[in-house]
C-alpha cells in the first residue's frame, strides 16, 4: 500500500512541477480520501491553496506603491492558481476600491 501512495504523490508532483494546480489538487483530493491520515497529501493540499509568501508580498507591494492596475493585473493570476485564497480576494476588492475612488 506504502508504493501506491508514493506513486499517486509523485503524480501529483509532476502536475504541481508542470503548474497544473488543479490537476494536482484533485490528485491530493483522490489520496486523501483513500489514505485520510496521509500526512505529505493533507500538507501538499493544503499547500496548494496559500500563494507562495513571496507572491503575496509582491501583490502587497504593487498596492502600496499606488500601481493598482499591476496590482490587479498579478492579483488575477494569482487567484487563477489559488481560488480559495481569501486574501488575494480582500486585495482586489481594495484594489476596485482604490480604482473607484482615484476616477
Amino acid at each position: 500500500m506504502p508504493q501506491a501512495v508514493n506513486k499517486l504523490l509523485r503524480n501529483v508532483e509532476r502536475h504541481i512541477k508542470a503548474g497544473e494546480t488543479a490537476l494536482a489538487a484533485e490528485g491530493y483530493r483522490h489520496i486523501l480520501s483513500r489514505f485520510p491520515k496521509n500526512k505529505r497529501a493533507r500538507l501538499g493540499y493544503e499547500n496548494l491553496s496559500k500563494p507562495p509568501q513571496v507572491d503575496l508580498d509582491n501583490l502587497i507591494s504593487f498596492f502600496n506603491k499606488g500601481q493598482f492596475n499591476k496590482t490587479l493585473a498579478f492579483g488575477e493570476k494569482l487567484v487563477e492558481k489559488f481560488p480559495t485564497a481569501e486574501i488575494l480576494y480582500e486585495i482586489l476588492a481594495a484594489v476596485h476600491m482604490s480604482l473607484e475612488n482615484n476616477k
